[in-house]
């Protein structure tokens, strides 16, 4: 009020020793941010923000790891003769997937099932020798068949659905048969966790293959 003497009733307003200027620290939240956000001119001391058990999910909550553990193999016969050796694909009933099954959050997540799908089927090429390598034991074992469409998985003794979290992985480890066709599959399993039901694909990018068991095999001419 210019020109008039102001009364303050009770004690005066304490003195700002520390005024803020265009020089003072400040801080801001800028663009998009998920979860708890902690501002403070000055902290003295530990700070601690507690997991928010209700904040959404950003990503899928679980880590998938694929590892083929043992198989058989042929050597796809080469387009040309003596020329250099073909592709090399696992044989069906010599070969074991193992996939490891870990959470990113403490929350646990629940598995459902899995399925299997097939991107392609065709009949087996002719191949020139098999060899056989030496595998780990099964922690939960599935077979699966390829024959019928669509594929079953029969598990070995405990099913579906199982439960993971930090401190409880889970190992997988699928065998698969063939008798007919040479095949490129992969596994989808299904999940929830925190009221999110979703499907995650094994393996992501790429597709597993398969020769068939009792497929002819023959050699090439000038080949042993």
């Amino acid at each position: 009020m210019s020109g008039q003497r102001r009364r303050w009733w009770g004690s005066p307003p304490p003195e700002n020793n520390n005024p803020i200027t265009d020089d003072s620290v400040r801080n801001q939240i800028t663009g998009d941010h998920a979860g708890t956000v902690v501002q403070a001119r000055d902290i003295h001391g530990d700070v601690t923000v507690m997991h928010d058990s209700s904040a959404p999910l950003l990503d899928a909550p679980i880590t998938v790891s694929t590892q083929i553990l043992s198989t058989n193999s042929v050597t796809i016969e080469p387009l040309v003769p003596d020329g250099p050796d073909g592709e090399r694909l696992p044989v069906s009933g010599g070969q074991q997937i193992e996939v490891l099954l870990e959470t990113r959050i403490r929350q646990a997540v629940v598995l459902h099932g899995m399925q299997v799908v097939v991107i392609a089927r065709t009949p087996p090429r002719p191949s020139v020798d098999v060899d056989g390598l030496t595998g780990l034991m099964p922690v939960r074992g599935f077979a699966v068949d390829l024959d019928p469409d669509p594929p079953r998985i029969t598990a070995h003794s405990a099913d579906f659905p199982f439960k993971i979290s930090d401190s409880n992985p889970e190992v997988f480890v699928f065998e698969p048969t063939i008798t007919a066709n040479e095949v490129e599959w992969a596994l989808e399993l299904d999940w929830t966790c925190a009221r999110r039901r979703s499907t995650t694909r094994v393996p992501e990018r790429w597709n597993f293959q398969l020769y068939p068991m009792y497929s002819s095999r023959r050699s090439h001419p000038g080949r042993r």
